[in-house]
């Protein structure tokens, strides 16, 4: 796996998964390749064209595997971008951080992010009034 998109929520203690890639793919290779180009811009739109299209492929896949959060998560699509720009500069250092496989882990208050010390996968966490989004990006091979 490569690049996915989770949800976690406080009434549903399971996490929804949406795929985008598969690891050492051209996919893969292209998603990472363009998100490690994201720090090279001072617009968090980089980054938003990135995230914003995982989550609502991930949204678009919600009526079949749990239609009871369809709604909210088609409704936490606005805020998904305004969570992007808030933690834009934070974000970015740990796609720096992606990019040379140093670990790292930032938090803020709506957002969090880190480099696994072991995996060099990079996490991407929004959170949206107690909903937990989760985008992973593993490192190219």
């Amino acid at each position: 796996m490569n690049a996915a998109s989770c949800v976690l929520e406080p009434r549903y203690p399971w996490c929804d998964i949406y795929l985008a890639t598969t690891e050492n793919t051209p996919a893969q290779s292209t998603l990472v390749g363009s998100l490690k180009s994201v720090p090279g811009s001072s617009d968090p739109q980089a980054l938003r064209a990135i995230l914003i299209p995982m989550f609502e492929q991930f949204v678009s896949s919600s009526p079949q595997t749990s239609p009871e959060l369809y709604e909210v998560r088609k409704n936490d699509a606005g805020v998904i971008g305004a969570v992007i720009d808030k933690n834009y500069e934070q974000i970015v250092v740990c796609i720096q951080n992606f990019d040379k496989r140093e670990p790292v882990s930032q938090e803020m208050p709506d957002a969090r992010c880190s480099v696994g010390q072991e995996s060099k996968w990079l996490r991407i966490i929004l959170l949206v009034e107690g909903r937990t989004y989760i985008f992973l990006f593993s490192p190219n091979a």
